[in-house]
Formats: C-alpha cells, structure tokens, sequence
C-alpha cells in the first residue's frame, strides 16, 4: 500500500508490506553490518514459479530482481543494508539462500532456513575473502589449503585458529570459513597479542577440515561458480504471534556433514602486525 501526503511530494510516497524474510551480513570480525557490495539470492533456477505479489508497488526495497545469467533470484536491497523479501514472496519452508558477494571480499554461504509462519530477520555471519579491506598493522594470516596427494587447491575448507602457550593446550580463537580456490584469511584478535610477554611473533596451531576430496563438477552445474557451496541447515526461533521478528544469528561456526578430512597444523609462526602467509596440505 501507499499513499503520498500532498500531490506536491510524490517524491516522498510511503510504501509498506508484510515482511516475510530480512537478511543482514555481518563482518565476522568488525560485527558490523556489511554496508555495502553484498548479494542475497535465493537458490533456485530461472523458471521456479513464486507466489505472487504486487512488487511494482514497493520503492523500499526494492524488488526482487530479474533472474541473471546464474538463474538466481536477487533479493531488494533497503538503503539500510538490510535484504528483504515481502511475505507474499516467501516461498514454502525450508528455503535455500545464498548470501555473499562476487569480488572476494567475503566467503559465500548457503544456507537452508527451516522456520513457521511468522517473519523472519537473519543476521548472516562471513569470513573475510582474499580481497577483504584488511586494516593497517593488522596481525593477518593468509593461507592456501591443497590436497597433499595431487595438490589441487581444497574447495570450501574450515579453519580453526588457536594460539599456543607453554604451560598448557593451544587456546581457541576462532575459526574462518575458506573459498573455493582453498584461501583463507584471519585476522588475529588483539587479545591475542598481550596474552603473553611481547614478541614479534606469535605460536599458532591451526586445524584444517575439509570433504576427503574435491567432487567433480557436470554439465548442469558449469554455469554455478558456487555449485558445491556446502549446504548449512538452520531452524528459525519462533517468535510470539504478532510479535516483532526478532533477529538471529548465523555464525556458521558448525562443520558441515561430510568435512571428515582432519590434519592439525602446530608451531605456526606468524608475524605480530603484519600479514603472514601459510601453505598447508591435507
């Protein structure tokens, strides 16, 4: 529905819908919300019929975009970075979403949201990609995940960082997820740094998992870059009817079904305020 106040404003008309589905991304390690450059889609092909609904009418968000060359559906974006898609767009539970964006600055996810009838506003948790705007004197490490038998580059490994001490077990610090060409990027938090005596550098052992091998790609998947993105399953928590939706958060910090392949990593020097790189096979 909308309405403008005087025939004088029409640049200001008002436009409301039923919310069905709001997607956030958040920057792992600012926890902030990605303002800009993100795409959220829902994991369908051209062709797959939606319910209808009077998109023509919104001017905030904007509306659910014609299919590209991928087949995939676009979400809206709002100026606020929030994604959303109206409730009479929101297909029948569970739905698979895509949320990330095409220059490498962060790590795509797919995600397969199970949820009732109420709205849902999802707060999408993305490791950092190769092209993520790094800040200055960050301690940084980079590296590269490939198979030690034929060395071809691991697609989408998971990563865990934990920092070494001498007086007892490696403490965690988090974990990033890694693309499709094997890379990822950490950033080591602060309190890293002061946990111990300063140094120039620091002890890390970083835990790598991934599928026992790469899957082979087929002809109906070589238009799909992300083609074997992993699937995440997430429940949607059910709100009170009538209620606000109440954002949740998608931190992706779960192995997904299938990553079996474990090799650990110890006594990995990295330097302190600047970026170190690390090739690792598993």
């Amino acid at each position: 529905m909308s309405f403008s106040p005087s025939p004088g404003l029409a640049a200001y008309d008002v436009s409301r819908f039923a919310l069905g589905l709001g997607v956030e991304g958040i920057d792992q390690f600012r926890g902030l919300r990605i303002g800009a450059f993100l795409e959220v889609a829902l994991d369908v092909k051209a062709g797959v019929a939606l319910p209808p609904a009077p998109l023509e009418a919104l001017r905030r968000p904007r509306p659910l975009g014609a299919p590209l060359p991928d087949g995939l559906l676009r979400f809206g974006r709002h100026p606020s970075a929030v994604f959303a898609l109206p409730a009479a767009q929101l297909p029948a539970s569970p739905l698979r979403l895509r949320v990330g964006e095409p220059n490498r600055r962060y790590v795509p996810r797919r995600l397969e949201l199970t949820y009732g009838s109420q709205p849902l506003m999802a707060r999408v948790v993305l490791s950092p990609g190769a092209a993520y705007d790094v800040p200055a004197r960050t301690t940084l490490v980079r590296g590269t995940v490939t198979y030690a038998a034929g060395g071809a580059r691991v697609r989408w490994p998971r990563v865990e960082v934990r920092l070494d001490s001498p007086v007892g077990p490696p403490t965690p610090l988090g974990s990033v997820h890694g693309d499709d060409r094997g890379e990822f990027v950490y950033l080591v938090p602060a309190h890293a740094l002061f946990s111990g005596p300063l140094a120039d550098t620091l002890s890390l052992t970083v835990v790598v998992r991934a599928r026992p091998a790469n899957p082979p790609p087929d002809a109906a998947t070589a238009s799909d870059a992300l083609w074997d993105l992993p699937v995440e399953p997430a429940v949607a928590p059910a709100p009170a009817p009538g209620a606000r939706p109440v954002p949740f958060d998608l931190p992706g910090t779960a192995v997904p079904a299938g990553w079996t392949l474990s090799q650990t990593f110890t006594n990995q020097k990295v330097a302190v305020s600047r970026s170190t790189s690390l090739e690792l096979a598993v």
